[in-house]
């Protein structure tokens, strides 16, 4: 089973000023595909935070999906501290998620989100808009689920492993 964390970065929801409502989605989607979620955390928009979380979380779990704070603001250091705890950049989930983002509103375009991995760590940058959420991430379940076929046996054909999805 592929354990995940969910890491909701909003000061408004850290301060309980706000629901967190992009968390609970992530948590519900990766539980209804499979996924064993170890636990969701909501900070604010913070890199020493979310830093300290990479820092505790990499290579510890299988996936980090992150949600919120990939936009353009000062605030918004998503993508900036995940750049730095990436060893390899998976730029085609970045790709898949503004094309299937840009379907729905011209926005898309200014996401700054980012994915790749770390060891065995697959970490991914959602926007915090929950309907974004879906929009963007459920189509790309196969593809992480190949994902990981592939971190664990690597030497396996690709077909043979989609065969299995």
């Amino acid at each position: 089973m592929i354990n995940s964390i969910v890491i909701v970065l909003s000061d408004r929801a850290s301060k309980g000023i706000r629901e967190d409502k992009s968390g609970e989605i992530l948590v519900n989607i990766l539980k209804n595909s499979g996924f064993d979620v170890k636990e969701k955390v909501v900070i604010p928009d913070e890199k020493r935070e979310l830093e300290n979380l990479f820092k505790k979380y990499v290579n510890n779990v299988n996936l980090i999906v992150t949600s919120g704070g990939t936009g353009i603001t000062n605030r918004d250091i998503t993508p900036d501290v995940t750049e730095k705890f990436i060893e390899k950049r998976l730029s085609g989930f970045e790709y898949a998620m503004v094309h299937y983002g840009l379907k729905h509103t011209p926005m898309a375009a200014i996401s700054r989100a980012v994915a790749g991995i770390n060891g065995n760590t697959f970490i991914i940058n959602l926007p915090g808009n929950p309907k974004a959420i879906e929009e963007n991430f459920i189509p790309l379940i196969p593809a992480i689920k190949h994902l990981f076929q592939k971190l664990k046996n690597q030497e396996e054909d690709c077909g043979e492993q989609i065969k299995r999805l």
